[in-house]
């Protein structure tokens, strides 16, 4: 699904990607290295996709009132990715084990 997303409109992508975040933090099937690497990854995802949801909104009334939250979500979702690498880049190096 993740290589149709450029496809779909933005809206879309963005729900699909918190959905897949979601999933992805209740999935204790995987690796510490395998969860931090696909929790960056969907991160980034949703913080690149935020602004184009941002743009979609302004095309419309009602949507220019969420615009401002969006753009806080893909400032959140950046900050949590970076954030994210950096405790898989420590957690790798500890060795520790999943909570």
């Amino acid at each position: 699904m993740l290589d149709r997303a450029p496809l779909m409109p933005a809206r879309v992508r963005v729900a699909y990607y918190v959905l897949a975040f979601q999933r992805l933090v209740r999935d204790r099937e995987l690796s510490d290295l395998m969860l931090y690497t696909e929790a960056i990854k969907v991160l980034y995802l949703l913080a690149d996709n935020a602004p184009r949801l941002q743009r979609d909104l302004r095309r419309d009334l009602e949507g220019a009132m969420l615009e401002r939250a969006v753009g806080e979500l893909a400032a959140a979702a950046a900050r949590d990715a970076d954030a994210t690498r950096v405790d898989a880049q420590a957690h790798s190096r500890s060795g520790n084990g999943r909570d």
